[in-house]
């Protein structure tokens, strides 16, 4: 009898695709969940590096019109352009790396404070619980021995509850 595998063809499959924001393409990309922020800082540094180098270009008053004053400027802003991309690569890198540091760290101080915490309130609770119901128990045992009738309810989590309530 042949098997499914047997019949199955190795082909090359391609790579799963994944949707993640943190994918990248090559190192000196962006990842994508930080993109639009990275192409608005690349844009709002573009204009605000054109706009210094406008005003700069205009009182000097060295160029006799509009096109020689916007040659001058394009002239001197272009070169600021890789910087500019880069430093907008940078600082958004920076800002998810960080984004990553703060999640671990507060991953580090839940484990080392907050479910300790919990974990202790949680351990008063059912010591509370315990000595709720030893009580009971106890009363019981001293009505059986005084030969009493005890008709006292066990305790349960809805007194506990409301028990709870009444003591805040």
């Amino acid at each position: 009898m042949i098997e499914d595998q047997d019949l199955m063809i190795d082909t090359p499959r391609p790579p799963p695709r994944t949707t993640e924001e943190d994918d990248r393409e090559s190192p000196l990309s962006v990842a994508r969940g930080w993109l639009p922020w990275c192409v608005a800082l690349i844009f709002a540094m573009t204009i605000g590096w054109t706009v210094v180098v406008s005003w700069e270009e205009v009182s000097n008053g060295n160029h006799a019109g509009f096109r020689q004053t916007a040659i001058a400027v394009v002239d001197r802003a272009a070169p600021a352009t890789p910087f500019i991309v880069v430093y907008a690569i940078m600082a958004v890198s920076l800002l998810d790396m960080l984004g990553g540091f703060a999640m671990v760290t507060k991953r580090y101080l839940e484990s080392k404070f907050v479910k300790p915490l919990i974990a202790r309130h949680e351990a008063r609770g059912e010591a509370r619980e315990r000595r709720r119901w030893a009580g009971w128990n106890e009363r019981r045992l001293k009505a059986e021995e005084d030969g009493l009738h005890f008709d006292e309810p066990p305790p349960s989590e809805d007194a506990s509850e409301s028990n709870n309530g009444n003591q805040n």
